[in-house]
Protein backbone atom coordinates (compact mmCIF):
# COMPACT_ATOMS: atom_id res chain seq x y z
CA UNK A 1 0.00 0.00 0.00
CA UNK A 2 1.16 3.54 -0.63
CA UNK A 3 -0.61 5.16 2.30
CA UNK A 4 1.46 6.05 5.35
CA UNK A 5 4.81 4.57 4.43
CA UNK A 6 7.27 4.56 7.34
CA UNK A 7 10.58 6.31 6.76
CA UNK A 8 13.70 4.30 6.00
CA UNK A 9 15.16 5.24 9.41
CA UNK A 10 12.10 4.07 11.36
CA UNK A 11 12.04 0.79 9.44
CA UNK A 12 15.77 0.16 9.98
CA UNK A 13 15.30 0.67 13.74
CA UNK A 14 12.74 -2.15 13.69
CA UNK A 15 15.21 -4.42 11.89
CA UNK A 16 12.99 -4.83 8.83
CA UNK A 17 14.97 -5.24 5.57
CA UNK A 18 14.02 -2.82 2.81
CA UNK A 19 13.15 -4.06 -0.66
CA UNK A 20 15.12 -2.14 -3.26
CA UNK A 21 12.98 -2.75 -6.33
CA UNK A 22 9.46 -1.86 -5.26
CA UNK A 23 7.73 1.43 -5.75
CA UNK A 24 4.44 2.84 -6.80
CA UNK A 25 3.19 6.03 -8.33
CA UNK A 26 -0.20 7.28 -7.20
CA UNK A 27 -2.31 9.48 -9.44
CA UNK A 28 -5.79 10.57 -8.36
CA UNK A 29 -7.79 7.34 -8.29
CA UNK A 30 -5.00 5.37 -10.03
CA UNK A 31 -2.06 3.39 -8.64
CA UNK A 32 0.89 2.09 -10.66
CA UNK A 33 3.15 -0.53 -9.06
CA UNK A 34 6.36 -1.46 -10.89
CA UNK A 35 9.15 -3.93 -10.31
CA UNK A 36 12.29 -5.14 -12.02
CA UNK A 37 13.98 -8.52 -12.09
CA UNK A 38 17.23 -10.01 -13.39
CA UNK A 39 18.51 -13.54 -13.76
CA UNK A 40 21.90 -12.59 -12.33
CA UNK A 41 23.04 -9.02 -11.68
CA UNK A 42 23.80 -8.14 -14.41
CA UNK A 43 21.88 -10.71 -16.38
CA UNK A 44 18.73 -11.23 -18.39
CA UNK A 45 16.27 -8.64 -17.13
CA UNK A 46 12.66 -7.64 -17.33
CA UNK A 47 10.20 -5.28 -15.73
CA UNK A 48 6.54 -5.33 -14.95
CA UNK A 49 3.81 -3.15 -13.65
CA UNK A 50 0.16 -3.08 -12.80
CA UNK A 51 -2.23 -0.14 -12.97
CA UNK A 52 -5.29 -0.24 -10.68
CA UNK A 53 -8.12 2.17 -9.97
CA UNK A 54 -8.97 3.49 -6.52
CA UNK A 55 -11.03 0.36 -5.80
CA UNK A 56 -8.15 -1.98 -6.67
CA UNK A 57 -9.59 -3.08 -10.03
CA UNK A 58 -6.90 -3.86 -12.59
CA UNK A 59 -6.90 -1.41 -15.50
CA UNK A 60 -3.79 -2.71 -17.26
CA UNK A 61 -0.66 -4.72 -16.59
CA UNK A 62 2.58 -5.14 -18.50
CA UNK A 63 5.57 -7.47 -18.52
CA UNK A 64 8.49 -6.22 -20.65
CA UNK A 65 11.64 -8.10 -21.53
CA UNK A 66 14.79 -5.91 -21.47
CA UNK A 67 17.60 -8.33 -22.29
CA UNK A 68 20.97 -7.82 -20.59
CA UNK A 69 20.83 -5.29 -17.74
CA UNK A 70 21.14 -5.02 -13.95
CA UNK A 71 18.39 -4.77 -11.31
CA UNK A 72 18.46 -0.97 -11.09
CA UNK A 73 18.20 -0.53 -14.86
CA UNK A 74 15.27 -2.98 -14.93
CA UNK A 75 13.42 -0.88 -12.31
CA UNK A 76 14.18 2.38 -14.15
CA UNK A 77 12.88 0.94 -17.40
CA UNK A 78 9.78 -0.52 -15.72
CA UNK A 79 8.96 2.87 -14.18
CA UNK A 80 9.44 4.57 -17.54
CA UNK A 81 7.25 1.97 -19.28
CA UNK A 82 4.56 2.25 -16.57
CA UNK A 83 4.47 6.05 -16.74
CA UNK A 84 4.27 5.89 -20.55
CA UNK A 85 1.34 3.45 -20.30
CA UNK A 86 -0.39 5.78 -17.81
CA UNK A 87 0.09 8.68 -20.24
CA UNK A 88 -1.27 6.58 -23.14
CA UNK A 89 -4.32 5.71 -21.03
CA UNK A 90 -4.95 9.40 -20.30
CA UNK A 91 -3.89 9.55 -16.64
CA UNK A 92 -2.27 12.96 -16.36
CA UNK A 93 -1.98 15.37 -13.58
CA UNK A 94 13.26 0.76 -5.89
CA UNK A 95 14.16 2.80 -2.94
CA UNK A 96 17.18 3.75 -5.09
CA UNK A 97 14.91 4.67 -7.99
CA UNK A 98 12.44 6.48 -5.71
CA UNK A 99 15.37 8.42 -4.23
CA UNK A 100 16.70 9.26 -7.72
CA UNK A 101 13.32 10.56 -8.87
CA UNK A 102 12.71 12.45 -5.61
CA UNK A 103 16.11 14.17 -5.68
CA UNK A 104 16.16 14.49 -9.49
CA UNK A 105 19.64 12.93 -9.52
CA UNK A 106 20.73 9.71 -11.19
CA UNK A 107 23.95 8.15 -9.88
CA UNK A 108 23.78 5.16 -12.23
CA UNK A 109 25.62 6.03 -15.41
CA UNK A 110 24.00 3.24 -17.46
CA UNK A 111 20.56 4.36 -16.25
CA UNK A 112 20.84 7.96 -17.37
CA UNK A 113 18.89 7.49 -20.65
CA UNK A 114 15.86 5.99 -18.90
CA UNK A 115 16.15 8.41 -15.99
CA UNK A 116 15.91 11.36 -18.40
CA UNK A 117 12.74 9.90 -19.95
CA UNK A 118 11.29 9.22 -16.47
CA UNK A 119 11.89 12.81 -15.37
CA UNK A 120 10.20 14.12 -18.54
CA UNK A 121 7.17 11.94 -17.80
CA UNK A 122 7.17 12.92 -14.11
CA UNK A 123 7.12 16.61 -15.07
CA UNK A 124 4.20 16.01 -17.44
CA UNK A 125 2.14 13.63 -15.28
CA UNK A 126 3.06 14.96 -11.81
CA UNK A 127 2.71 11.63 -9.99
CA UNK A 128 3.48 11.07 -6.34
CA UNK A 129 6.38 8.58 -6.23
CA UNK A 130 6.74 6.59 -3.01
CA UNK A 131 8.38 3.41 -1.75
CA UNK A 132 6.39 0.28 -0.99
CA UNK A 133 7.50 -2.98 0.56
CA UNK A 134 7.78 -6.10 -1.60
CA UNK A 135 4.63 -7.57 -0.03
CA UNK A 136 2.61 -4.71 -1.54
CA UNK A 137 4.31 -5.13 -4.89
CA UNK A 138 3.79 -8.84 -5.56
CA UNK A 139 1.84 -8.36 -8.80
CA UNK A 140 4.49 -6.08 -10.34
CA UNK A 141 7.29 -8.41 -9.22
CA UNK A 142 5.44 -11.39 -10.71
CA UNK A 143 5.12 -9.49 -14.01
CA UNK A 144 8.83 -8.59 -14.03
CA UNK A 145 9.77 -12.26 -13.54
CA UNK A 146 7.22 -13.28 -16.19
CA UNK A 147 9.02 -11.00 -18.68
CA UNK A 148 12.40 -12.56 -17.81
CA UNK A 149 11.06 -16.09 -18.18
CA UNK A 150 9.04 -15.53 -21.36
CA UNK A 151 11.74 -13.40 -23.04
CA UNK A 152 8.97 -11.23 -24.46
CA UNK A 153 6.95 -8.11 -23.73
CA UNK A 154 3.22 -8.31 -23.06
CA UNK A 155 0.46 -5.91 -22.04
CA UNK A 156 -2.70 -7.25 -20.42
CA UNK A 157 -5.79 -5.03 -20.67
CA UNK A 158 -8.48 -7.69 -20.36
CA UNK A 159 -9.03 -9.74 -17.21
CA UNK A 160 -9.71 -12.84 -19.32
CA UNK A 161 -6.19 -12.61 -20.80
CA UNK A 162 -4.49 -12.19 -17.42
CA UNK A 163 -2.46 -15.28 -16.40
CA UNK A 164 -4.02 -17.38 -13.65
CA UNK A 165 -1.07 -16.96 -11.26
CA UNK A 166 -1.32 -13.17 -11.57
CA UNK A 167 -5.10 -13.29 -11.01
CA UNK A 168 -4.50 -15.21 -7.79
CA UNK A 169 -2.13 -12.50 -6.51
CA UNK A 170 -4.62 -9.78 -7.46
CA UNK A 171 -7.48 -11.61 -5.70
CA UNK A 172 -5.36 -12.07 -2.56
CA UNK A 173 -4.48 -8.35 -2.59
CA UNK A 174 -8.13 -7.38 -3.06
CA UNK A 175 -9.20 -9.68 -0.21
CA UNK A 176 -6.58 -8.15 2.08
CA UNK A 177 -4.99 -11.51 2.82
CA UNK A 178 -1.75 -11.30 4.79
CA UNK A 179 1.57 -11.95 3.07
CA UNK A 180 4.31 -13.66 5.04
CA UNK A 181 7.85 -12.55 4.12
CA UNK A 182 10.10 -15.58 3.60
Amino acid sequence: MCGNIPTDDSVKKLGVPLASKCLCCAFPDVKLNVGGACRGNPGVGGGGGIIRNGEGKILAAFANYYGACNNSIAVFRALRDGLKLCAEMGFSDSSLVVHSVSTKRCNIWKGWYWFHEIMTLVQALRPMVTFTFREGNRAADWLANYACDSVSSTTFTDWADTPTDLRKIIWEDAAGLPVIRT
